[in-house]
């Protein structure tokens, strides 16, 4: 990890209680409201090349940061691993997804170098 990524991790790492409080109000909504997980114009994106009914499918969400696409998309049942710099921000998600009763895989690492994940293992 060069020294930019290094930095970056460290001031996610410092700043996710902070930001986690900030984020703290609609994140549970996101799984019943995919809308909230996405920026404007891209869950239709995804509905356009990925389609609707993501049951069965995986997905992987590079920076996931405040995880609320991770949520949106395991509220559409798919199998979501969520990759980010801070394992910080990591956690705080890990803590949110087993209140929710939901099932997502939690990767640290830098979307830069992810030999930890195979070639073509996910269908987005």
């Amino acid at each position: 990890m060069n020294k930019m990524h290094k930095a970056n991790r460290e001031r996610w790492d410092s700043a996710s209680p902070h930001y986690s409080v900030w984020r703290a109000g609609d994140w549970r909504q996101s799984l019943t409201d995919p809308s909230l997980g996405f920026e404007r114009g891209s869950l239709e994106l995804l509905h356009q090349y990925v389609g609707h009914d993501l049951e069965g499918k995986t997905a992987c969400v590079l920076g996931s940061g405040d995880n609320y696409a991770v949520f949106a998309l395991a509220g559409m049942r798919a199998q979501v691993t969520s990759v980010d710099i801070s394992q910080a921000q990591l956690d705080v998600a890990a803590e949110r997804a087993a209140e929710l009763g939901v099932e997502v895989t939690f990767v640290q690492g830098d979307i830069a170098d992810l030999p930890m994940l195979a070639d073509d293992a996910f269908d987005f």
